[in-house]
């Protein structure tokens, strides 16, 4: 499977890395290993916006979009 694509300042559920994983925990566990993603919750990840005074924390829209699965 291909490496993911994840777009800074986003919410990301475990469940969003099947489309690249077989196995999407160990996946979201690696991603946060490497850096890549910061954990929020249990099943929730952040990608982190880099800035000049360091990463981003993710909107509150984004966080509660992820939550709610995308309703409103």
């Amino acid at each position: 499977m291909s490496e993911p694509n994840l777009e800074p300042g986003r919410v990301y559920r475990t469940r969003d890395f099947a489309a690249w994983s077989t196995n999407p925990p160990r996946l979201a566990k690696r991603l946060v290993e490497e850096g890549v993603l910061v954990p929020l919750a249990h099943g929730l990840f952040a990608r982190p916006k880099p800035s000049k005074f360091g990463p981003v924390p993710p909107l509150d829209e984004e966080i509660m979009r992820a939550f709610l699965d995308g309703a409103p």
